[in-house]
């Protein structure tokens, strides 16, 4: 519960703090999910793709998104994060070793 939370919150500074709008929501949208399901509050699935890792991905590719069009030192902080958890979430949806 800790990374789905974090990401909210970096996803919330996200969208109060830099101008563009888009990927900070599509940012928070899908941590905010993840953080509901690992609450159990709610629960989706999909057919044939994990939606970790559906989930996972749209958050770093909106971390990398950001971070590519800032400069700002929290931004930047947000974004890094962003991205880490998303990639970590992918990794653990596809199955991957990383130590």
């Amino acid at each position: 519960m800790l990374m789905p939370g974090l990401a909210v919150a970096c996803s919330v500074l996200l969208l109060m703090q830099h101008k563009a709008r888009l990927f900070p929501g599509i940012a928070l949208a899908a941590s905010a999910l993840e953080l509901l399901m690992a609450l159990g509050i709610l629960h989706l699935s999909t057919g044939s793709v994990p939606l970790a890792l559906i989930l996972g991905a749209a958050i770093a590719i909106a971390g990398v998104a950001v971070w590519l069009k800032t400069s700002s030192k929290p931004i930047v902080s947000a974004t890094t994060v962003l991205t880490l958890i998303g990639a970590l979430q992918v990794a653990s949806a596809l199955h991957l070793r990383l130590l």
